[in-house]
């Protein structure tokens, strides 16, 4: 199972309280496809915040906002570790130091996505 991951300077507390991470330069149907979001905080590649993936909502031309289902505020160390200069990536979930499905969300935005 993939798991997409963002790298951000976004405060994760204010993305739990928005509900969302927008608005990215993705492939939707890949990113749809994954059943969690890591977000992940730039320069430091430290884990911030773990959420289901709640939906791809356009956001513009070829740009996507990242919303989130149940959510929770992290502290995982190298998690980014990507070479690449796109904030934007994707893991197998047996390659991350721990395992979001084990996380104890306790946070759903209020925020719901327009439709």
């Amino acid at each position: 199972m993939e798991v997409l991951m963002l790298n951000t300077s976004d405060d994760p507390k204010h993305l739990l309280k928005q509900g969302y991470s927008g608005s990215w330069s993705l492939k939707a149907t890949r990113a749809i496809a994954c059943d969690y979001v890591v977000i992940c905080q730039l320069g430091t590649g430290k884990a911030v915040l773990v959420a289901e993936l709640g939906g791809i909502m356009k956001a513009g031309n070829r740009r996507f906002d990242v919303h989130f289902g149940e959510a929770a505020l992290v502290e995982y160390q190298d998690i980014w570790t990507r070479k690449s200069k796109n904030p934007v990536g994707y893991i197998d979930v047996s390659e991350l130091p721990f395992d979001p499905r084990k996380t104890e969300f306790g946070n759903r935005s209020d925020h719901r996505p327009q439709v």
